[in-house]
């Protein structure tokens, strides 16, 4: 019994065959993408709102991702990667939970510091 690929799966081939990159570097690239929006939208002004909302964005994409990879996992192969899902969910989030702390950090800075 051979289980069908999924649309999902299928997507990710598709792009995998146009983007000469490895499917790590994309979940990466993702978080990237996504940090790159939010300081765009936060300019020089120091706000973390934007920077959390690209979280909670990379957050919900990357659940939804590994959701996807899990049906697909359990219905091809009988049982959930776990390990790879758990890798691949930190990838997604890795640069906007950067971008939070780095926000965080820099406010908590004194501004008013002596030589600044």
């Amino acid at each position: 019994m051979e289980a069908e690929t999924s649309a999902y799966q299928a997507f990710k081939l598709w792009l995998a065959g146009y983007i000469p990159l490895d499917r790590n570097t994309l979940h990466y690239l993702i978080g990237a993408g996504l940090l790159a929006a939010a300081m765009v939208h936060v300019r020089n002004r120091p706000r973390t709102r934007p920077l959390v909302l690209a979280l909670i964005v990379a957050i919900a994409l990357g659940a939804a991702m590994e959701l996807a990879d899990l049906r697909d996992d359990v219905a091809t192969l009988g049982y959930w990667r776990w390990r790879a899902s758990l890798l691949d969910f930190g990838r997604t989030i890795a640069f906007p939970l950067a971008g939070v702390l780095l926000a965080r950090w820099l406010l908590r800075w004194p501004t008013n510091a002596p030589g600044r």
